[in-house]
């Protein structure tokens, strides 16, 4: 009768250790997917902000005037280099300096042969990335502008 009893408690224990075994690796796989949508909403995130900043740098290229102020003053903690535009968010996207930045906007403008002489055409390349240089989002624009011409880049 002893022997019986014993026989029993061994396969109570080996399913215990089986149904243990089970949960433990269900939720390790609940964990991984959990952290993955995690990630994965960071990352969207972040491309949302990089999409509205980048929009608002092409429509303020748009309206600029021509001079590095003028959109040094649209967007603070910026830098102006020629014609490269640079500006600085921290994590939470708001503006910064350069180097406390986690995310980083330039915007390369250049000027082209417009088809009609009495303007010109503006092209920018505006990049969003992480301070270490991954890029998020790029947006390319192009803007006809015949109040330019006379004053120049």
């Amino acid at each position: 009768m002893r022997h019986r009893l014993q026989r029993r408690s061994n396969l109570f224990l080996m399913e215990i250790i089986l149904a243990i075994l089970f949960f433990s690796i269900a939720s390790a796989v609940c964990i991984r997917l959990f952290s993955r949508a995690h990630v994965q909403s960071e990352e969207t995130a972040a491309l949302n902000h990089a999409v509205l900043i980048a929009s608002g740098a092409a429509e303020a290229l748009e309206t600029w005037d021509g001079t590095p102020e003028s959109m040094e003053a649209l967007f603070p903690e910026s830098i102006w280099d020629e014609n490269t535009f640079l500006a600085g968010y921290d994590s939470d996207w708001n503006a910064c300096p350069l180097s406390e930045a986690v995310y980083r906007m330039s915007a390369d403008i250049s000027e082209e042969e417009a088809p009609s002489p009495e303007g010109i055409l503006l092209c920018g390349t505006i990049a969003v990335s992480y301070s270490d240089g991954k890029e998020i989002y790029t947006l390319t624009t192009q803007c006809y502008r015949t109040d330019l011409r006379k004053e120049g880049l």
